[in-house]
């Protein structure tokens, strides 16, 4: 699995600006779908959304501070048997800070993931 938030296979895009709001892309090009639960900064939550594998999309605005974007392989997100992978995300005056951590385990271990920058972005991409 690949994944930029790359999960061998799903592609994660963060941008930020001063003058632009900050984004998350993800781009699922593994086999099996993946299911997205976003927590924003009023802690609102919206998901699971299912994310098809093979190059299905999904992308949402970062803003203010405490936005959770959780990665899971099934729709269950709430339930202690669903391991999920999450990106934090905040952005403060035009400064995108982010970590990443597993929650009952990592739905993707010995996969791999990768975090970019997106394009047109004086960010230097990370990746691990």
């Amino acid at each position: 699995m690949h994944f930029t938030a790359l999960t061998t296979a799903t592609l994660l895009a963060l941008t930020t600006s001063s003058h632009a709001l900050s984004s998350q892309f993800v781009l699922n090009n593994c086999t099996d779908s993946i299911y997205i639960t976003n927590i924003n900064s009023t802690k609102s939550t919206t998901g699971p959304f299912e994310v098809k594998g093979s190059g299905g999309n999904w992308t949402t605005d970062i803003i203010g501070v405490g936005n959770s974007l959780g990665v899971t392989k099934n729709d269950r997100y709430w339930t202690p048997e669903t391991s999920k992978f999450i990106l934090g995300t905040s952005t403060d005056a035009g400064i995108l800070y982010w970590t990443v951590s597993n929650v009952d385990g990592d739905p993707f271990l010995n996969q791999t993931f990768e975090l970019s920058s997106g394009p047109g972005n004086a960010c230097d991409n990370a990746t691990t």
